[in-house]
Formats: structure tokens, C-alpha cells, sequence
């Protein structure tokens, strides 16, 4: 490798000056130097070499990350990796002055980039959801992991699997809970599609995400069972004592299934509050307004006043 090549020099350098003493009695004052001088050239080229290439992969390989070209970044990664065996060799032998802090410079401007990584990987992995985030650098740990030296410093990926798989817990979990405490069918639902994007990062989890919605899918349909059968007994005992916090949501929403719902009650609301009065001997074939429907279903108060008369 070139930083052995550069190893074998200094080692030349050495034995040059034990020959100079030698050399400058009998003459060879000139072909010493000029083997001195060409160790020399060749260790000053390789220093400028050194610093220059590890910048351009450095800079080449946090740009490929940002930009998501996780193979361009697995090459780039390898060319650091050897960057990295090369300054390791020269940190363990002594040279000039000057090679070494070039290393160091070097093995700097690696770090560097390395550190905004595992920065940025902290802050995504710190916030809740950002599932297309979390799944990116999932796929990018993959492709740069493996590596001897360049593992040493980059996050890692069978880390951050675990990781996800407990954010993905966690949150299903959250989920519910709410689920056991809400009545809201809406609310339910928008965090069950909150949940769903995290599918994204089901190739990283085993499945994670799609195992946990399953069993949640299946609370939601049980509840939802639970709550028409709840709905369903309110109208025939004519408590509408709250029904609106199960009818709103319905009226409100925009799929069909739910409007045909919310149609049914109305008309199950209609059908009762018609016979309540016909019973009471009010008034005969009473026309009742849809307003007049919702307005039972919301309010007790007028419940209660009309089953006074």
C-alpha cells in the first residue's frame, strides 16, 4: 500500500544517513543527495496526495448520502476505510514531522463527516414518526457498514434495526392506548394512518409495523362494533344523552360507508322520536325535519323537555 511505500522510504532515509559519513570519504558526496532528494520528493508528493484525496472522498461521500446514492457511498466508503489503514500505518512508525500532522489533517477531515452523520442519525432517530427518514438511513447504514476502520465511527446498522423496532412498539402501543380511552372514531382512525406509514420500514424490522397494525386493525372493528351496538341501545331507550359525540364523527365524514351509517341512525332516531310523540297523542303524522333529528340526538336538555310533555 502506498502508506507501507512510504514506510520502506523513511526506512531508506535511515540507512542514507548511515551511509553519507561513508560516502563523503570516498568521494559519493552527489549521489547520496540525490538518492535523499528523491526519498524526500517522493514523501512530500505522497503527503499532498494524502490530504487532497481524502478530502475529495470525504466531500464526495457525505454528498452521496445527502443525496441518496447509498452505492456511490459504499465505494466511497471503502476508499476511506483504506485512507484510514494508510494513516493508522503512518501514526505507528516514526517520520517526519510534517507526514504525520498531513495524517492527521487527513484523518480529520474523515471524522468530520463521519460526525455530522452519526449527528444527524441521532436527531432523526430522537423524534417520533419520521418513518421516510428513519427508513433512508436505515438503507444507507446497510450499504456503508462492514468496513474495518470506518465501522469504528459511523452508526450503526444493527443498532438503529433495534431501535426502530422499539420506536415502532412504542408507538403502537400509544395507539392503543388511545385507542382504549377515545371515543373518536376519527381520531382513531387518523392515528392508525399516522401508524401505517410506518410500513416504510418494515424490510429492516421483520415486519414490525405490520404485525402491530393487525391486532390494532382488529381492536378498531371491535370497538366500532361495540360503539353500534351502544348507539343502537341509546335510540331504543331514548337516551340521547351524548349520542352526538358518536354521530358527529359520522356526519362528518366523507366515506361512504360512514354516511350510510349516519343516515341509519337518522333514520332509526326519526322512526322513535315519530312514535314517542304518536304515542303521547301530540299530534297526529308530525313532520319532522332533519335539524330537528340532529338536534334530539345532541342535545339532552330538549330530550329531557320533551319527554316531560
Amino acid at each position: 500500500s502506498n502508506s507501507q511505500a512510504i514506510q520502506i522510504i523513511h526506512e531508506a532515509l535511515d540507512e542514507i544517513k548511515e551511509h553519507e559519513v561513508f560516502n563523503l570519504e570516498i568521494g559519493q558526496k552527489n549521489l547520496v543527495q540525490e538518492k535523499r532528494r528523491k526519498a524526500l520528493e517522493g514523501v512530500r508528493r505522497y503527503r499532498k496526495e494524502l490530504v487532497e484525496k481524502t478530502k475529495k472522498w470525504s466531500e464526495k461521500w457525505y454528498e452521496a448520502l445527502r443525496n441518496k446514492n447509498f452505492d456511490d457511498a459504499q465505494a466511497l466508503t471503502e476508499s476511506l476505510d483504506r485512507a484510514l489503514l494508510e494513516i493508522e500505518v503512518i501514526e505507528s512508525f516514526s517520520c517526519q514531522p510534517g507526514l504525520k500532522e498531513d495524517a492527521a489533517k487527513a484523518k480529520q477531515c474523515i471524522l468530520g463527516v463521519f460526525a455530522k452523520t452519526r449527528s444527524y442519525v441521532e436527531e432523526v432517530f430522537s423524534k417520533p414518526a419520521e418513518y421516510e427518514a428513519k427508513a433512508d438511513c436505515l438503507a444507507c447504514m446497510a450499504k456503508i457498514n462492514g468496513f474495518t476502520f470506518t465501522d469504528q465511527h459511523l452508526p450503526k446498522f444493527t443498532l438503529y434495526k433495534e431501535k426502530t423496532r422499539d420506536v415502532i412498539s412504542h408507538e403502537a402501543c400509544a395507539v392503543e392506548r388511545f385507542m382504549m380511552e377515545s371515543t373518536g372514531g376519527k381520531e382513531v382512525d387518523a392515528k392508525l394512518e399516522a401508524l401505517e406509514k410506518a410500513r416504510v420500514l418494515d424490510p429492516y424490522t421483520c415486519d414490525e409495523a405490520t404485525n402491530r397494525l393487525r391486532p390494532l386493525r382488529s381492536l378498531r372493528e371491535k370497538r366500532a362494533d361495540e360503539a353500534d351496538k351502544l348507539v343502537d341501545d341509546m335510540i331504543q331507550r331514548k337516551d340521547f344523552k351524548g349520542i352526538g359525540s358518536f354521530l358527529k364523527p359520522l356526519c362528518r365524514s366523507k366515506d361512504a360507508i360512514k354516511e350510510q351509517k349516519y343516515e341509519q341512525y337518522m333514520r332509526k332516531i326519526e322512526s322513535v322520536v315519530k312514535d314517542f310523540i304518536s304515542n303521547a297523542r301530540l299530534k297526529q303524522n308530525l313532520m319532522i325535519s332533519q335539524g330537528d333529528i340532529v338536534a334530539v340526538a345532541d342535545s339532552h336538555d330538549r330530550s329531557c323537555t320533551m319527554s316531560s310533555i
